[in-house]
C-alpha cells in the first residue's frame, strides 16, 4: 500500500465505511427530520474523505488530495443509494424514482463543500525561517555596572520595518576609529607555525633523502572589517554561538549580530 493507487483505494474504502456507518443515524427517534439526517450523513462523509486524504496523501499535491476525496465520496454515495432505497446517494442505475437528478446535484454540491472545508481545515502549518544578519537593528544604550567596561552597547532585535537606531556616544566612535587605524598600521603578528615530527626513525629519513615537514596554522578573519583576528587580539574577540566565526569585539558591537548569513528555525 505504499503506492499512490493503494493509498487512493484505502481512501475510498474508508470513506465508504464511514458513510455506511453514518446511515445508522436513521434509527434515531422520529423527532429528528430525515432530511436533516440525510445531509448530516453527506457532510460527515465529506469531512471523513478530507481527513483520510490528508493523512494518507500528505506528501502529494493538494489537487490530488481534493480529487481523491471527491472521487471517494462519489463511490460512497453510489454504494449508499441501494442501502437507503435511493433516499441518500446517487441513483446511477435509475432503480428508485425518489432519487431525481436535482437531488443528486444538491448532494454532490453539499459533499463538495464539505470536502473543500475539510481540506482547508487540515492544512499544514507553515514554518517561519529567519535569516541573519538582520537588515536593521534597534540599538539601545544601558548603564553598565561599575566593574564593566564603559561605552558598551546592548543590542536587541527590533521590527523589520520602521526600526530606529540611536546614535552611539562620540567617545566610543572615536575609540573604534583609533583601534581600526592602529590595527591597520600594526597588524597582529601570527604565531610561528609549529613543526610536526615525523613518526619514522631518523635513519630511514636520512636514507631516503630530505624529509617532509608538516605545519598547521589556523587563521581567522573578521567578516566585518576583513582583518585577521587572533586569540589575544587587542580589539577583543567575539565568537558566534551558531557558526563559530570569530569577530572583533568592536566590530560585533557595531551591528550586534553575526555577519555570516545562516538560517535557523524558531
Amino acid at each position: 500500500m505504499e503506492s499512490a493507487v493503494g493509498r487512493i483505494t484505502l481512501c475510498v474504502l474508508f470513506t465508504t465505511l464511514v458513510g455506511v456507518g453514518l446511515t445508522l443515524l436513521f434509527v434515531l427517534p422520529a423527532r429528528f427530520s430525515p432530511f436533516l439526517l440525510k445531509f448530516a450523513v453527506i457532510i460527515g462523509m465529506g469531512l471523513a474523505a478530507s481527513f483520510i486524504t490528508r493523512r494518507l496523501l500528505a506528501h502529494r499535491s493538494a489537487t490530488l488530495r481534493t480529487v481523491t476525496a471527491i472521487f471517494a465520496c462519489i463511490i460512497a454515495l453510489a454504494v449508499l443509494s441501494p442501502l437507503t432505497l435511493g433516499f441518500v446517494g446517487l441513483n446511477l442505475l435509475y432503480s428508485y424514482a425518489i432519487a431525481t437528478p436535482v437531488d443528486a446535484g444538491i448532494q454532490l454540491l453539499v459533499v463538495g463543500l464539505a470536502v473543500a472545508a475539510g481540506q482547508a481545515a487540515w492544512a499544514p502549518s507553515r514554518r517561519t525561517v529567519m535569516v541573519e544578519p538582520r537588515e536593521q537593528v534597534d540599538v539601545t544604550l544601558t548603564t553598565p555596572p561599575p566593574s564593566a567596561a564603559r561605552g558598551r552597547v546592548r543590542t536587541s532585535a527590533g521590527p523589520a520595518a520602521g526600526a530606529t537606531v540611536r546614535a552611539a556616544p562620540r567617545a566610543m566612535l572615536q575609540q573604534n576609529r583609533v583601534r581600526s587605524f592602529l590595527s591597520r598600521l600594526f597588524p597582529p603578528v601570527a604565531p610561528a607555525p609549529r613543526k610536526l615530527r615525523s613518526a619514522k626513525p631518523a635513519r630511514k629519513r636520512a636514507a631516503r633523502g630530505a624529509g617532509i615537514t608538516l605545519s598547521a596554522r589556523e587563521q581567522h578573519v573578521c567578516p566585518y572589517c576583513l582583518e585577521p583576528v587572533t586569540k589575544n587580539d587587542r580589539r577583543g574577540v567575539k565568537i558566534c554561538k551558531i557558526c563559530k566565526t570569530w569577530h572583533h569585539a568592536d566590530c560585533w558591537e557595531i551591528t550586534g549580530v553575526c555577519q555570516v548569513p545562516h538560517a535557523y528555525q524558531n
